[in-house]
């Protein structure tokens, strides 16, 4: 006979009211494992006033103890019950009781239960933490954040950059026209006693090296405000803001395939309404950050988003499930083994059935979400949305097709897109780079070597200015030294952008996923090349909601069919409650085929259970699917 005992705050208590009418109840919801007591709330009576640990009067003491520094009811009572076996004590529920929501009688308490470490305990408000929040108390710092490189790619203004393109050639023509002088004034000039040519070189000279820099800082200029440089938005791996989210709630965290490779490199861009304003030159009509700098920008979801709110969103988009698994939260697939060893379904007699018909849909649609700000995620739809129709492959009359509902997926965020190759403006540039580019160079060189001839000169002649001081002849003057230019560095304008990430504008509406790497240099943080498969909407069917579909494939030959059937009063130990508590998968009677409990109720005083159970066995062949990817089109 197991005897059940109850504890508060870790001290034994008196016995609630209606604990002999406790069972367990199990229900397993899709992503979810839900098990509960029977019991909903638990009447805790005055067994004895005297008694500073009578149930009742802890419970009041948790209430008043708000009014004078405690933490009152805006905290759980720490409750757990133990089932007593011939003197080996097992913990049957570990949680707390809710006294925020509980009713006060004259001697008595009526408070509900809550147990930690399930999914509704998560799904109670625990949870609901923001991570601006976790970024305030530190658990989120800068270290977190990832920059993720990003290229402008928007429509330019042709009429400026014609114009912009025109002023370039008439500088760069001038100049060339002005060297073609240099050479017979460096002749002239050769002869110290020759002045004037060499004050006439000097001034070519100059004004060859005043247009030279006005072209290089031109060139720049009209790049960044037609091509704008790489820029940078920090962002958060999906596995740290999911382990940072549960180790403020006192839990480890993990998955089996969100911390596998591909999707370990998994990140989420925040929406960015707001961008820094440069404020040097040219750069004063250009937004965004062009430094590294992770402390401008905030790389976690804000505005209000929270754990739970995270959690919810990869369940959707994955179709997986929350395992709790002792401190451990898992988010795994549906079809995940988290125990290797599963209830069997005793020998029970079977005489009626049903069919799982409520878990069939007709009609799967998974959906990204668009960006108006962002038109690539527009015109390059490809991969944000995939559509699979589960259709009867012999009719005789249409109508009396009996298939039917609509399963759809909205994704929360939108795709971040690769740059493939460089925009027609960025290849006018890139080849204005390499060949005149490559001129102003050359050129830069020859006017410095010219340069040194002429400070040479300019030297010898201070020299003979100083002898002649000296013979008491002052001529009033030193000739200035000219100093050389420092040559342009073009290369660093058009840097390897091929797979950045590529944005319309600096702003952000809807959060970005991307599969991104991280690097020493940010520079090299790119999207992977597998980003628009493996975030692809078909992908997501094709590896992780094609359990759903009724059509079998893959490693789910029989698809999603099965045959339900009720559990009747079967023997139901402490030891079976545990294996289907953290597994609802089961093993059918034949030990061949597997299943899933439905629901379960277990009898703790006389070690009984009833339920419902269902086996995995097709039962219809007449089913194919029908599928779609848009392209936008």
């Amino acid at each position: 006979m197991l005897k059940q005992r109850f504890y508060i705050d870790g001290v034994e208590v008196n016995e609630p009211n209606n604990y002999a009418l406790n069972e367990i109840e199990l229900n397993f919801d899709k992503g979810s494992d839900k098990a509960s007591l029977s019991i909903d709330s638990w009447e805790l009576g005055v067994g004895d006033l005297s008694n500073v640990n009578d149930a009742e009067i802890k419970s009041l003491k948790h209430l008043t103890d708000g009014l004078i520094g405690g933490v009152g009811v805006g905290e759980g009572k720490p409750f757990r019950i133990e089932l007593e076996n011939g003197g080996t004590p097992n913990v049957l529920f570990d949680g707390y009781l809710d006294l925020w929501t509980a009713k006060y009688e004259c001697g008595k308490i009526t408070a509900k239960a809550v147990e930690q470490g399930r999914v509704d305990w998560l799904n109670s408000g625990v949870g609901e933490v923001s991570f601006e929040y976790l970024a305030s108390i530190n658990l989120i710092t800068e270290a977190d954040y990832v920059l993720v490189p990003y290229v402008i790619s928007t429509i330019p203004n042709y009429r400026e950059a014609f114009m912009a393109t025109i002023t370039i050639f008439i500088i760069t023509g001038e100049i060339f026209s002005q060297v073609e002088g240099i050479l017979e004034l460096t002749a002239e000039a050769s002869n110290p006693f020759e002045a004037s040519a060499i004050a006439r070189l000097v001034l070519r000279i100059v004004y060859i090296t005043t247009l030279l820099i006005a072209l290089i800082k031109l060139t720049i200029d009209v790049f960044n405000l037609i091509i704008q440089p790489v820029k940078y938005h920090a962002g958060m791996y999906v596995n740290d803001l999911l382990r940072i989210g549960a180790s403020f709630i006192g839990l480890t965290y993990s998955s089996s395939f969100l911390q596998s490779a591909p999707l370990d490199k998994l990140l989420i861009l925040p929406e960015k309404f707001q961008t820094k304003l440069n404020d040097d030159g040219i750069f004063k009509a250009v937004q965004g950050l062009f430094t590294k700098d992770k402390t401008a920008q905030k790389g976690y979801p804000s505005f209000g988003y929270t754990v739970a709110d995270l959690i919810s969103a990869i369940l959707l988009q994955f179709n997986a499930k929350l395992v709790m698994d002792g401190t451990n939260l898992r988010i795994e697939r549906q079809n995940y083994n988290l125990s290797n060893t599963l209830y069997q379904i005793p020998a029970v007699e079977r005489t009626e059935y049903t069919l799982n018909e409520a878990d069939f849909f007709s009609n799967f649609f998974l959906k990204y979400q668009t960006d108006i700000n962002d038109k690539n995620t527009l015109q390059e739809y490809a991969g944000t949305s995939y559509q699979v129709q589960v259709l009867p492959s012999n009719v005789i009359n249409r109508k009396m097709v009996l298939t039917k509902r609509l399963d759809a997926i909205y994704i929360n965020f939108a795709l971040g897109k690769r740059k493939i190759e460089l925009t027609f403006p960025e290849k006018i540039f890139d080849t204005f780079f390499k060949i005149v580019g490559g001129a102003i160079d050359l050129l830069v060189e020859v006017i410095n070597i010219i340069i040194d001839i002429i400070n040479g000169i300019i030297k010898l002649l201070n020299k003979i200015i100083k002898i002649l001081k000296k013979l008491g002849i002052d001529v009033g003057f030193v000739i200035p030294t000219i100093p050389n230019i420092d040559p342009p560095n073009f290369g660093n304008l058009i840097e390897d952008r091929i797979n950045m990430l590529k944005m319309e504008t600096d702003f952000i509406n809807v959060p970005k996923m991307i599969l991104v790497d991280n690097n020493s240099d940010a520079t090299n943080n790119k999207l992977r090349p597998e980003n628009e498969a493996v975030l692809s909407a078909k992908f997501l069917w094709d590896n992780f909601h094609y359990l759903k579909s009724f059509v079998g494939q893959g490693d789910n030959p029989i698809g999603n069919q099965y045959y339900d059937y009720p559990l009747p009063k079967v023997p139901f130990t402490y030891d079976d409650y545990l294996k289907v508590k953290t597994d609802n998968r089961v093993i059918d009677t034949d030990g061949a085929r597997t299943g899933i409990i439905r629901s379960l109720k277990w009898n703790i005083d006389e070690q009984t259970a009833t339920g419902t159970f269902s086996i995995q066995q097709k039962y219809t062949n007449n089913l194919i699917e029908f599928k779609t990817e848009s392209n936008g089109i």
